[in-house]
């Protein structure tokens, strides 16, 4: 199929928080096996696939000092979470059109 031939902007589909994938849990889950973890209110965190936001801006609401990018194809997705975050007045949150694979991703990431 050519790469032309589908837009993730022809289906629109409604994202939302994900409890497990909160960098408290995922903090939590690392420390019982072991690993060592940032603590989440200071943590740089990505998010591949997110949509219009709507698992990420939770996040970045809930830990105001940690950084959070959120990645995702669709254009119009992105259009509308940046606005809900231009509405919000966040300053911890950016959202990307892009495909991760295609390149280097701004810095390293804690979650």
């Amino acid at each position: 199929m050519p790469a032309d031939a589908f837009s993730y902007d022809e289906v629109p589909y409604i994202s939302g928080a994900r409890v497990d994938t909160h960098p408290n849990n995922l903090g939590a889950l690392g420390r019982l096996f072991g690993l060592p973890t940032v603590p989440p209110e200071h943590a740089r965190v990505l998010e591949i696939g997110c949509g219009d936001g709507g698992n990420l801006i939770p996040i970045a609401v809930s830990l105001p000092g940690a950084e959070c990018l959120g990645f995702d194809l669709s254009g119009q997705a992105v259009a509308r979470g940046r606005a809900a975050i231009e509405v919000m007045g966040l300053t911890n949150i950016d959202l990307v059109v892009g495909d991760i694979a295609a390149g280097p991703v701004h810095g390293g990431f804690d979650y």
